[in-house]
């Protein structure tokens, strides 16, 4: 026959012991759904007005790897990972992240309602948004296939400000006849003059331009923009005529040493929704022009 004062004692261990578990179990679904609180993508940035960074970042040895890489009215973006901030472009490039579960992680916030999803097609380019309350990140991981039959791996990642007007531009790989040509007038460390002639082409409207881009050549090195530096401004095309550009240089991007340079320049195609002729779709609105010019 067991002894009582024993049994009294396996029974308050016992009690004690189902206390705890009891704790241990509210505990740990207090902390679960204190973590579903909480998105599986963290990221963080400072907002700065005109802050703009593009690089092709290379993420392993296969061209595959190869992820165009931009952020808009950010900077010192950061992600988490492993309860860690890291500067979020080292992490593409060393690998610590990938375009999938970035992905994947955002998708998982959005089903979670922890941040909005939205998708868009443009000449048959998916491109999907995560928007999270302090910034937006879009995603593009498609084929994109030209006229010529050729198919093109397209993957790009873009954090900018929530709510951002942005446009995607392949055109180096589908560029439409706008009928213009341009050629360097001078380039000198400050500025750089273009000419051009515009005759015909199938944009709709007024060709403006929107924006430019310069790189170092040899080794290729995009150059940045000044913290400081305004929006460029945009600047109309004369229409079947020949005219001129003066680009500032050293406004946004500083004065430029000699050597061999690059430009990027952007055109947007600006008209009304009542100048599309009928049947007409799948067509660019902003192109970019590649222009090598040297400084000496």
């Amino acid at each position: 026959m067991p002894n009582k004062s024993n049994l009294r004692k396996s029974l308050s261990i016992f009690t004690v012991l189902m206390v705890l578990v009891g704790m241990c179990i509210a505990w740990s679904r207090h902390v679960s759904s204190g973590n579903e609180s909480m998105p599986k993508l963290q990221v963080f940035a400072v907002q700065v007005e005109d802050a703009y960074v593009s690089e092709t970042v290379k993420c392993g040895i296969s061209e595959d790897s190869e992820i165009d890489f931009s952020c808009i009215g950010l900077r010192d973006v950061t992600i988490a990972i492993d309860e860690t901030a890291i500067d979020f472009e080292s992490a593409l490039r060393e690998g610590k992240i990938s375009l999938a579960e970035l992905s994947f992680l955002a998708q998982s916030d959005a089903l979670s309602g922890l941040c909005t999803e939205r998708w868009e097609s443009k000449n048959g380019l998916a491109r999907f948004c995560y928007s999270y309350p302090a910034f937006d990140l879009w995603i593009i991981h498609d084929i994109y296939e030209t006229p010529d039959g050729q198919q093109h791996l397209v993957q790009n990642i873009t954090l900018c400000e929530p709510g951002s007007d942005i446009s995607f531009v392949y055109n180096e790989l589908d560029q439409e006849d706008w009928g213009i040509e341009f050629s360097v007038e001078e380039a000198s460390p400050s500025e750089i003059t273009l000419s051009y002639t515009q005759s015909g082409g199938q944009q709709i409207g007024q060709l403006m331009t929107c924006g430019y881009e310069i790189s170092r050549l040899d080794p290729m090195e995009p150059i940045a923009r000044l913290d400081d530096a305004p929006l460029q401004e945009q600047m109309p095309i004369s229409m079947d005529a020949k005219g001129s550009l003066t680009l500032d240089i050293e406004t946004y991007f500083g004065t430029l040493p000699a050597g061999q340079y690059g430009m990027y320049l952007y055109l947007q195609d600006t008209y009304s929704e009542e100048d599309i002729p009928p049947l007409t779709r799948n067509f660019h609105d902003t192109q970019c022009y590649w222009i090598d010019f040297d400084i000496s």
